[in-house]
């Protein structure tokens, strides 16, 4: 009877170790199946802010690429700017007409030259610009008229010279004594020319 019991309870141990095993090895698998679907999310997680940090990376380099394509566009339109401005005023939109005379003055004394009339003629209306009009005389020695001419020409706005017309000096003999007396180059003819700016058309 005593020999049944103890084959009785080693067989309740076995069974108990076996249980206990079968619940060990079942924790243990839901403890690794836990934690492996737990790493593949990190895995996975990892993988995805591996391709992010390339990718904004790579935003980064074309950032850097287009900021430094920025400053040479700035540059650009900066240059344009300028170029525009100064197109602008070579061809204003709007005659000024004291500016025109102003200009006309200064050229006048330092070519040596006397201006007797400054007249604005009617303009002209063409396809994209405007061309204005001014009958000019003065009285000029040969020199001074080339040095004029040369003056006009170097105006920081196109101009153009037509119906030039070259004469004596009505008061040739007089002119030439009056000049000698100051120590001057005397005046010896008179021209008269009509000058011609120009400006656009909006």
């Amino acid at each position: 009877m005593k020999k049944l019991d103890l084959n009785a309870a080693l067989g309740l141990n076995v069974r108990l170790w076996l249980y206990f095993a079968a619940c060990l090895a079942a924790v243990g698998g839901l403890i690794y199946m836990f934690y492996t679907e737990q790493f593949r999310g990190y895995f996975r997680e990892s993988r995805q802010l591996d391709a992010d940090i390339t990718q904004q990376k790579s935003q980064l380099r074309q950032i850097l690429a287009q900021k430094q394509r920025l400053k040479d566009l700035e540059a650009e339109i900066e240059q344009a700017n300028q170029e525009f401005a100064r197109l602008q005023e070579m061809f204003p939109d709007q005659e000024v007409i004291p500016r025109r005379l102003i200009d006309l003055t200064t050229v006048t004394r330092r070519s040596a030259t006397l201006p007797t009339k400054f007249l604005p003629l009617q303009s002209e209306e063409k396809e994209f610009y405007r061309e204005n009009h001014y009958a000019v005389t003065l009285s000029s020695s040969y020199h001074g008229l080339g040095t004029l001419f040369a003056e006009v020409a170097n105006f920081r706005y196109p101009t153009a010279i037509g119906k030039l017309r070259i004469a004596k000096a009505d008061n040739l003999d007089t002119a030439i004594a009056t000049a000698r007396d100051h120590g001057e180059i005397p005046r010896t003819l008179t021209a008269s020319f009509d000058l011609t700016t120009f400006t656009s058309k909006k």
